[in-house]
C-alpha cells in the first residue's frame, strides 16, 4: 500500500485514516532498515512496539 499522497488527498482523509497511514509508513521504514541489517532485531522490536503502543493511545 503507497501512503504517498498530495495535501488535498491527505485533508480529506479521517483523523484514523491519517493514523492508520502514519502507522504503515512508520511501519514500512522499520521493515526497510532491519531488512537492510541498518538496525538490530532487539532495535526492531523496540520500534515496533512503540508506535503499536502510539496508535492505541490515539485511539
Amino acid at each position: 500500500m503507497s501512503v504517498h499522497l498530495d495535501t488535498g488527498e491527505w485533508e480529506s482523509l479521517s483523523y484514523e485514516e491519517k493514523n492508520r497511514r502514519l502507522f504503515i509508513k512508520q511501519k514500512q521504514l522499520l521493515d526497510a532498515f532491519f531488512a537492510r541489517h541498518a538496525i538490530s532485531k532487539s532495535k526492531y522490536d523496540e520500534g515496533i512496539s512503540y508506535i503499536t503502543s502510539r496508535m492505541r493511545r490515539k485511539q
